[in-house]
């Protein structure tokens, strides 16, 4: 069996870049190699992991990988793993490998404080029936639904990040003020665990507003990871806001059928409540797409053009202010309209402001969208201009003035490359 937990695979990379200097063996090698040394090797390794300054983080997670190995002991495991592991709980005495030691809570936790108001419209809702893990995922999806990404993290600019560097800003952060990244959104999430008494643990960074952060939460001895930012335009934060059920909940150790079963179970009985109590259902997103495309009418002999008039009034009246969550909504739109990815595109691009200082952007998304006759119609959408319909001319003059950027270079690549087939193919635009 192979061990993929993230919970100690993060901290066993940390480990191997740690000592990359010092061996290069060491920091090629996995988990289940670490622990099938050689006996002299493994003793000389495993003391020199105990007496890292990080020796708390390594030892909970060779704890955590034993409780695996424990669990799973009907493998066929070999003789020189069996004897590294109990030469593992004689040099690290008092280790209980039957339980889950959650890590130390970051320093910034203390300082972290939540809007007043809106922590007692979110906590009053909460109820009281669920035990913590259901009470666990229904503030997930609560929270879900009321923040919404830094849609400038699209950018890949740095600059954007420092007005979210500062903890007591948290305390601004409300269902109107709801611009967040992915650290503060595990903070929040974290402060409303504090008041229900839920078990987590918060991975990444001690320092906040530097790099990405996740949260844990352990439920009956196995512990969950609880991702809403990964992926920024297809995650949670932009799902559960589009009705579709959360994808970043998975256990991330080895659990038993008995145990997924438990966990499953919970999370189907607070989906059923936001159906029941709050009339708010949660699909699967093939289920979505399907649901959606059987309300249009004649959908089968609509032309492509028929098909792009309606994705243009979905995203003109859609429901959402963030481009984060529209691009989202685009995408769901885009499937539910068009079988083929190449006919409608959707490329993220930076839009400088050429009216009065290029320097300010905005982030939006070029469409385009071949049509029937061949001919191609391209829209730009972002914060600062809405939706609107581009002529080709307007678009190769934006690229050609740098108005318009592509974030993604190979996004430049596939539209360049459309331009060339219809000059080349004497296409219209």
């Amino acid at each position: 069996m192979v061990f993929t937990g993230k919970s100690f695979i993060k901290i066993f990379n940390d480990m191997r870049w740690n000592f990359y200097q010092k061996n290069r063996e060491l920091s090629q090698i996995t988990m289940l190699q670490f622990f099938s040394l050689e006996e002299n090797l493994f003793r000389n390794y495993l003391q020199q992991l105990l007496s890292d300054e990080k020796r708390g983080d390594y030892q909970t997670m060779l704890a955590e990988y034993i409780r695996l190995y424990i669990k799973n002991r009907e493998c066929n495991y070999s003789e020189r793993l069996n004897n590294n592991v109990q030469i593992f709980l004689e040099e690290v005495p008092g280790i209980d490998t039957s339980k889950i030691t959650l890590r130390p809570k970051p320093p910034y936790i203390k300082d972290a404080k939540l809007n007043p108001d809106f922590r007692k419209r979110v906590e009053s809702d909460v109820p009281k029936e669920f035990n913590n893990f259901e009470k666990a995922f229904y503030l997930f999806i609560k929270l879900c639904r009321k923040l919404s990404h830094d849609e400038d993290d699209l950018s890949n600019k740095v600059e954007f990040a420092i007005n979210h560097t500062d903890i007591n800003r948290l305390q601004e952060v409300d269902e109107d003020n709801n611009i967040v990244v992915c650290y503060e959104w595990v903070v929040i999430l974290a402060l409303f665990y504090e008041i229900f008494n839920i078990s987590y643990e918060i991975t990444g960074d001690e320092v906040f507003g530097r790099n990405h952060l996740g949260i844990n939460v352990l439920y009956d001895n196995v512990l969950i990871n609880f991702e809403a930012t990964l992926g920024i335009t297809c995650s949670d934060l932009t799902r559960i806001k589009n009705n579709i059920q959360a994808g970043g909940i998975s256990p991330i150790q080895a659990c038993t059928m008995d145990e997924a079963y438990k966990i499953i179970e919970s999370i189907n009985k607070v989906y059923t409540y936001y159906e029941e109590k709050e009339n708010q259902k949660y699909y699967l997103e093939h289920e979505l797409i399907k649901q959606e495309r059987e309300k249009i009418d004649n959908f089968s002999i609509l032309s492509c053009r028929q098909k792009m008039q309606i994705f243009v009034e979905k995203i003109i009246s859609s429901p959402h202010k963030n481009l984060v969550d529209n691009i989202k909504y685009m995408q769901i739109w885009q499937k539910i309209l068009f079988s083929k990815d190449d006919t409608l595109s959707l490329n993220n691009i930076i839009v400088k402001d050429y009216q009065e200082d290029k320097n300010k952007y905005t982030v939006g998304v070029l469409l385009s969208c071949q049509l029937d006759d061949e001919c191609t119609e391209y829209y730009v959408y972002s914060r600062q201009y809405g939706f609107q319909s581009i002529t080709k001319e307007q678009l190769l003059s934006y690229l050609d003035n740098s108005i318009i950027e592509f974030i993604n270079e190979n996004d430049k690549l596939k539209v360049s490359s459309r331009f060339s087939n219809q000059v080349r193919q004497n296409k219209c635009f």
